[in-house]
């Protein structure tokens, strides 16, 4: 008998997550080329690599969560690399807090 295997998570989501988790930014990311619909209209993903429990995750911040982030880090993403997010649950929606820091910490 070949038990198949669950696949190590790829992406920043709810299941990837428990609750009060905090991912590191290792990134600046990159755009996708694809669009998705966002409130009625057309949007280009960006794709941050982050690490999580020592795991390397791809997180596609949807605009409200990218607009926290430009607040408290301004909006050249490679100024948030070594930057951290908090996640928490609710229900079953993942909810992401950009943790603001003096300083950097520098991903390695």
């Amino acid at each position: 008998m070949v038990k198949i295997e669950k696949p190590k998570a790829k992406y920043l989501n709810f299941e990837s997550t428990k609750n009060d988790d905090v991912a590191v930014i290792i990134g600046e990311g990159e755009y996708s080329l694809d669009e998705v619909s966002w409130e009625k209209e057309k949007i280009r993903r960006i794709h941050i690599p982050v690490e999580l429990n020592g795991n390397k995750l791809d997180w596609t911040p949807w605009p409200n969560d990218a607009d926290k982030c430009v607040e408290v880090w301004g909006d050249d993403t490679s100024m948030w690399v070594g930057q951290k997010l908090r996640i928490t649950h609710d229900k079953k929606k993942m909810i992401l807090s950009p943790i603001k820091q003096e300083k950097p910490m520098i991903a390695q």
